[in-house]
């Protein structure tokens, strides 16, 4: 399979949010679309569509890893289920389709007498 320094080759395409209900969409050929979308706070669900957006088995050679825990996922009902605190990428016939990658990140919010630094070593 690819390595992550493959995965960091690949151009960024967006971002998926957990806080929100949007549907995100990505087209994988001309006749599928994997379809990302929030189930609640913690989790969203994969799965894909047909160009009718009719939702089908998932393709022969997908293999779906959570890259955390370097495990291949398994699917439910022809769905894929990810967490918003582990890394994900799918792969077709051993090639990078589409990464989900943490951006282990929080806005710091605080009131306007509050001074924030970066420190670095």
């Amino acid at each position: 399979m690819s390595t992550t320094k493959n995965i960091e080759k690949i151009p960024y395409k967006g971002s998926f949010s957990y806080k929100n209900d949007d549907i995100n969409s990505i087209d994988i050929d001309k006749k599928t679309k994997i379809i990302i979308e929030n189930l609640h706070g913690d989790i969203a669900k994969l799965y894909f569509v047909n160009n009718q957006n009719v939702h089908i088995p998932i393709p022969a050679n997908i293999v779906f890893k959570n890259v955390t825990c370097n495990q291949n996922q398994i699917s439910t009902d022809n769905n894929f289920y990810v967490v918003w605190f582990s890394d994900y990428t799918m792969y077709k016939k051993d090639k990078v389709i589409f990464s989900l990658e943490n951006q282990k990140k929080h806005i710091i919010r605080a009131a306007t007498a509050v001074i924030r630094k970066v420190i670095r070593k």
